[in-house]
This record gives C-alpha cells, structure tokens and sequence, in this order.
C-alpha cells in the first residue's frame, strides 16, 4: 500500500510513519524530503491543504505546499490564519477541532474572512538551522481533527526536524564551529569496518562491516547530535542497548548520565515508582525517598527497553511525564521537572504490539521520532570473523593472555550458524570455546554441539555456501587484504584465491593493489584445491 493510499486505522497509521521514518533517514536531498513529508501529513490527517514554514533571520517563509497552489520557497500565503500562526510561532502546538466555536479563534477576522473549520499546526523540535512548523487546515465539513491526528502530525514533525537537522549539520554550520565538531567529528568507531582497536578507551562502539549495519550506523551518526527520542528495534542479543550507550556517548548529553532499566524485568508493583520515584510510607517498604530513574537521569538520557511490556496504565504515566517533561514520585503532591532525551528498544513488532493493545499508539508516536532496526547476525554474516576476533581479544585481556585464534574449520562452523541468540549468542559461544581450548587455536571440536552440527531445520546451508560465507567474511574483515583475509582463515594467499576462484567470489573482495600487505595480487596458477 502507497504511503498516500487511503486508511485510518491504527496498523495502517503506524506502517505510513514507518514508511515515512524510513524515507526521510535515506533522504539525502532535503527539498523532496520536506515535500514527502508534507503529502504524507496531508493524506494521513485528510486535511485539505499543508504548508511547511520556516522562521529565519526574523522572516517567515513557506517552504513546501500541498497541493501546490502557491510557488515555493515563497512568501507565506494569504489564505492561512494569523492568529494561529502567532500561536505556533510562540512554541505552542494548535489543535482546534473546530474553530467556529472556538473562544481562542472565533472572534478572528481572519477565520471568518478564510471559512476555516478546523485547523491543525506544530512546531518540528529542531535544534540548528531555521525555526520550521508544520500548517493543515481544512474548509470542508467532513474533516475535523482530533488528538490523534494532533499525535500523529507532531510524530512526523520530530521526523521532519531530523531531515532539517541533516541539512544544518552537513551544509549550513561552519566547519570549525563548536557544534560541527560535535556533528562530524565523533562516531570514528560507528564507521563500517571500523576496527576495534582504534576506539576511545572510554567510549563504546560497535562493529559492524555490512550494508544492513552502515545504513544503521549512519542514521544514528546523525541523530546522536540531535535530541530526537529514539525506538531501537530488533531481536533479542542484536545489541539494541549497547546502540543506544553509543549513541548517549556521542551526543551533547554524553556528560550527564546514562540509565538503563528493563520495563520486562520490573514487578508490575514496582515500577512506577522505579520510573517515577516515591515519597517515604507512599507503600508498604517504603522506608525512605527515593528519586526515580527519571530524575536520576536527569540532563542525560533515559533508555528504556522492552517498553512494550510496560502495563498500559503506565503507558500513560509515561507518555504524560515526557510531554511534560516532569514527573511526580509516588504518594507526593509535588511535581519535579525533568530535561531526559528517551531512547527505547523492543524485540516486539511495533504494529502487532499497537493492534493487540499491548503498546499505546500515542507513547509510540513520542518515543519513535527515529526508529533504528538492528538486523539479526545471520543477515550479516560477513561481520563473524571481527566480531569473534574482538571476543577472543577481550577474553584474553581480562585473563591477561596471548589472544587465541580460530582455527578455520571453527571459523566455518561459526560463520555458517544461523545464531537465533544474535550476538549475545556468538560471545557465550566464542568465551566458551577459548575457556575449553587447550592450544593457542580454537579447534572446530570446541565449539558446542548446536554449533558443530547442522544450522536450525530449514535454514541449514551446504557447505560450499557455508565456505563462501567465511571467505567473504573473511575479506570483509580485513577490510579487502587477501593476506589478512588468509591470515584470518588460516590459508595461503595462493590457497585462498584458488578457493575464491572455484566458489565464484569476486575478485573485488581482495583486490588491493600496492596497498596489500604482501606486496600485490599474485597469479592463480590454476583452480585445484
């Protein structure tokens, strides 16, 4: 279904925000972003016209129109209400469902004059570059706006802004301003095929060399800098918690706290006050203060994971308290303000959850102004080797030893797994085998059972594949140099490339020219093995 197909419900509505969250993080051009985003508003809410505006150096100006009855970029038309427009201007999202009757607008020349019934505007929560807002109204009698829609335009106003933030952060700051370092010069260790190594001591990262991972790493490179919420998606073990540590790290916020809490792992009795805080005596064992995940990261960042499993009454705590922006401990009259950025993860699919109740449309609209999917291991198989290497490297630190090495009949076997535990999995399955290992080398015959024998039913793969599989990573991982790749799998150079000529891998993979290790691409002499 077209993202401007017709359609109200719940599913529908949060797989066009989706859609619309996916194409404006791909958009590179900011001008056919912005228009995307205005049809998408228009369709989704059944307005009869949209204007995306722009407030900079004291003028307003009208940057996208839907449909196109005025040229844009150009002045800002006629036919839209001043006294709304003063109204969001100011910072405060207008939602009148219908202004005829409403005392704010009634008496306004302008909305008589215009024949306006009910009007809708935002501001998008941009950070750098111009002031920008979000306009629908409609004059016909069969649309009316409701707190829905108003939920559902302020989602897609927190997606425009990161379009908007993009283009201020690569085009419009200065290169030596202090904000451009924070925007271009972090995240070295988010760069696909990064190594390990080379990271800060005291900063996370991850590793990660495949396409499905860059373009993940690439939107949060960007959204790191900005203070859009974000919802992290993906299996269990794909490390959604460790994506949202780096994205904290390399934010404005890095100096504040970093907190994490499991919604699934909190007894439903106790988790408001964990979130919210509690006064002493509020309930039985409460025998002092105590401040609440919120406060204690106050000015930082507030990860929360599994939030789908959180009660639905307490969906609505939460959603309140990030609107607000304060929160009230249990038992106490007092509110407390609170300045957090949310990040979020769930390995739930957010549609199902939504259609089954289990997850609040609104809370999803506030907490996803970004959503990153972590893709499962066995979708980039190609980044085993490096994230083995970096296990066995971490494991010998910590024992104070030589690192071992994978001999490659187990690299084989690892790299052909389908690892349903995702990463999490691949470090017990890596720290187990070098703790039984009795040599400098991991031997296929320390691996577990499951991984020694055939991949789960229905996805075991032959063996020419699964050989493939570890060339190809191999390369990957050492970032196209044969001799590095050879060195990985335990081969000659020679060795390797008659294999990669009898398995069909591109010689691209390890074509490096005067920058391989060992002095070029030497000859194949023939294709035996």
């Amino acid at each position: 279904m077209s993202i401007l197909d017709g359609g109200s419900s719940d599913s529908e509505r949060l797989a066009r925000i989706v859609a619309v969250s996916r194409r404006l993080a791909a958009e590179s051009d900011l001008k056919p972003a912005l228009r995307f985003l205005m049809e998408s508003a228009v369709a989704l809410t059944g307005a009869e016209r949209g204007f995306l505006l722009f407030h900079r150096e004291g003028r307003l100006s009208c940057e996208a129109a839907v449909p196109e009855m005025v040229p844009v970029p150009g002045p800002v038309p006629s036919e839209l209400s001043r006294s709304v427009l003063g109204r969001v201007l100011a910072g405060e999202p207008v939602l009148s469902t219908d202004i005829s009757s409403d005392g704010r607008f009634q008496e306004r020349a302008s909305v008589r004059r215009l024949g306006l019934r009910s009007v809708l505007a935002v501001p998008l929560p941009c950070r750098a570059g111009a002031a920008a807002y979000l306009y629908l109204d409609s004059r016909v009698g069969r649309t009316l706006f409701r707190e829905d829609d108003r939920d559902l335009v302020v989602a897609l106003a927190t997606q425009g802004a990161l379009a908007l933030e993009n283009a201020a952060l690569t085009a419009r700051i200065p290169a030596d301003s202090p904000r451009s370092k924070v925007a271009r010069a972090p995240l070295a260790e988010m760069v696909p095929g990064q190594s390990c190594r080379s990271a800060p001591r005291d900063a996370p990262f991850m590793i990660g060399s495949s396409d499905a991972m860059a373009k993940v790493l690439d939107v949060a490179r960007r959204v790191a800098v900005t203070d859009l919420p974000v919802l992290i998606i993906g299996e269990s073990g794909t490390g959604k918690e460790l994506l949202a540590r780096v994205i904290h790290a390399h934010s404005p916020r890095a100096p504040a706290p970093f907190v994490a809490e499991n919604c699934a792992a909190i007894p439903e009795t106790l988790i408001e006050s964990e979130l919210f805080g509690a006064v002493r005596g509020a309930y039985t064992g409460a025998d002092r203060d105590r401040d609440g995940l919120f406060r204690a990261a106050d000015g930082g960042t507030l990860f929360l994971d599994e939030i789908g499993e959180m009660p639905p009454g307490l969906q609505v705590r939460l959603l309140r308290a990030i609107q607000e922006r304060e929160v009230r401990p249990v038992g106490s009259s007092r509110a407390f303000n609170v300045n957090v950025r949310i990040l979020a993860a769930t390995n739930r699919d957010a549609a199902a959850a939504i259609a089954s109740g289990r997850l609040r449309l609104d809370l999803y609209y506030r907490v996803a102004g970004v959503t990153l999917e972590l893709p499962p291991l066995r979708d980039r198989r190609e980044e085993i080797p490096a994230l083995a290497a970096h296990f066995l490297e971490r494991s010998s630190q910590v024992k104070g030893t030589a690192a071992l090495r994978l001999s490659p009949e187990a690299l084989l076997r690892l790299a052909s797994h389908d690892w349903p535990g995702n990463i999490r999995e691949l470090e017990n399955e890596v720290e187990r085998a070098a703790a039984l290992s009795r040599g400098d080398k991991i031997e296929e015959a320390d691996l577990s059972a499951r991984v020694r024998g055939r991949s789960p039913a229905g996805s075991a793969r032959p063996h020419r594949s699964a050989e493939r599989t570890m060339i190809e990573a191999a390369l990957l991982g050492a970032e196209g140099s044969v001799a590095g790749a050879a060195r990985t799998v335990g081969w000659s150079r020679q060795k390797l490339y008659r294999r990669m000529v009898r398995l069909g891998v591109p010689r691209r993979f390890g074509r490096r020219g005067a920058d391989d290790e060992d002095g070029g691409t030497p000859s194949i002499p023939d294709d035996r093995s």
